[in-house]
């Protein structure tokens, strides 16, 4: 089969399944009369060779590497296709450091979107993009209209890899007037990496999220061998963009759910103080270390930018945030647990029965032994962990946590803690 029916086939096939879809949503026989004739290939074709091209700067629909709105929804000005600078060299993190492996983001009328992913149809490894912008003569030959109109329509699909030949700025876009001398400015202006950033989000999810990352995460919890180990990066801030419709910013940003994900860029934090013993306070829960707090943090927001809880791909990534927390969790009193053992015994010790027998299972008491293993202090201790959880993200976050996450946080933390003491009696 010849390049050029390839391309007629890829083009016919994407169309078909713009009608189906709407189709089947439309039950009206005259409007579905006119959405056949909307998706004749050359009607449908001519369509989309105007919509790409409005007049408008903010509709004009653009790949691109580095945009405008990510600085302000609202900022009506020029975003950038550029590869990055060549010359710049390995050392330098920037978008000439991805070559190849640059993943291309599109920005504007987030309703013609369907032109862009028309246009990413592939052919032999070669986008239709691409053929247009070389005048490929197999995308011409592939077209359904007359040869002018063909050349017109290539001509105009050539442009969503082109910039604006007057780039323009905008009130609401940053903006920085570097100067030259007396009263003689360059006006530069920082655009947001988005290349960049996906490709760093896809080594970071990949590397988190991965099911070789779970398998591994979970024999460092059973205490178990491994083939390998996995990465990560502690202290990520999550910036959002574009609110409830990320789609507004820009393609990649909606396939990221408005998250760019942020490595710290601060000096260290240098705890001075030694580890002290959980006194005067009335539960362990009032005097928890940062990390937990940080990550807690991380579960609200993940939960905040999604909205069907029930979705396994959701399910899985609140489960791997809580599972970070309890860890965390587990690790903290491990290192309470380290202290002198005794400590429980202080008058100035408030914390409950079943939290002494969690962070103070050495002291030297047979009464207080006995009390221990006489009673389920784990199950309270989870009860405790549900609570904290669900105040944590009801009074930060305002989700609608009750009785059943609840209960899905006790059990999953009753879970994690007895696997964690009967690999402690184990050893």
């Amino acid at each position: 089969m010849s390049t050029a029916l390839q391309i007629r086939h890829a083009m016919a096939d994407f169309i078909d399944k713009q009608l189906a879809e709407k189709l089947e949503k439309e039950k009206d026989k005259n409007k579905r009369r006119g959405l056949r004739e909307k998706h004749q290939p050359a009607a449908w074709i001519d369509d989309a060779a105007r919509r790409i091209n409005r007049n408008s700067i903010t509709t004009r629909l653009r790949l691109a590497t580095h945009a405008i709105k990510y600085s302000h929804p609202h900022a009506r000005g020029s975003s950038l296709y550029c590869d990055g600078c060549e010359v710049a060299g390995e050392n330098l993190v920037a978008s000439h450091i991805l070559g190849k492996k640059m993943p291309l983001d599109v920005v504007g009328n987030a309703a013609s979107l369907d032109v862009y992913k028309f246009l990413s149809l592939e052919v032999d490894g070669v986008p239709l993009w691409r053929r247009a912008r070389d005048q490929d003569a197999a995308l011409l030959a592939a077209l359904p209209g007359s040869p002018e109109e063909n050349q017109v329509w290539v001509e105009t699909f050539a442009t969503l890899a082109q910039n604006d030949p007057k780039p323009m700025s905008h009130p609401l876009a940053k903006q920085v007037y570097w100067p030259l001398g007396e009263n003689d400015y360059h006006l530069l202006q920082p655009l947001f990496p988005t290349s960049l950033v996906q490709r760093f989000s896809d080594i970071l999810r990949k590397a988190r999220f991965s099911d070789e990352t779970k398998a591994a995460r979970e024999a460092k919890r059973s205490k178990k061998p491994h083939a390998h180990g996995y990465r990560d990066w502690p202290n990520l801030l999550i910036q959002k963009f574009g609110g409830t419709k990320p789609h507004n910013i820009s393609q990649l940003n909606s396939e990221r759910h408005g998250e760019a994900w942020l490595l710290p860029s601060v000096p260290p934090q240098w705890e001075s103080k030694g580890l002290r013993p959980p006194l005067i306070v009335d539960t362990v829960f009032k005097r928890l270390p940062h990390e937990l707090s940080r990550k807690a943090e991380e579960l609200g927001c993940y939960l905040v930018s999604v909205r069907n809880w029930s979705n396994k791909d959701i399910r899985d990534g609140r489960a791997y945030r809580v599972s970070a927390i309890i860890d965390e969790l587990i690790e903290y009193a491990m290192r309470i647990q380290s202290l002198e053992a005794g400590w429980s015994a202080n008058e100035n010790c408030k914390l409950s029965d079943a939290e002494c027998c969690w962070l103070d299972p050495y002291r030297d008491d047979g009464d207080f032994q006995q009390q221990c293993s006489s009673t389920d202090w784990p199950r309270d201790i989870a009860d405790r962990f549900g609570k904290w959880l669900n105040s944590r993200l009801l009074e930060h976050y305002k989700l609608a946590v009750g009785d059943p996450e609840h209960n899905e946080w006790q059990r999953e933390f009753k879970e994690e803690l007895a696997d964690h003491l009967r690999g402690v009696k184990n050893v």
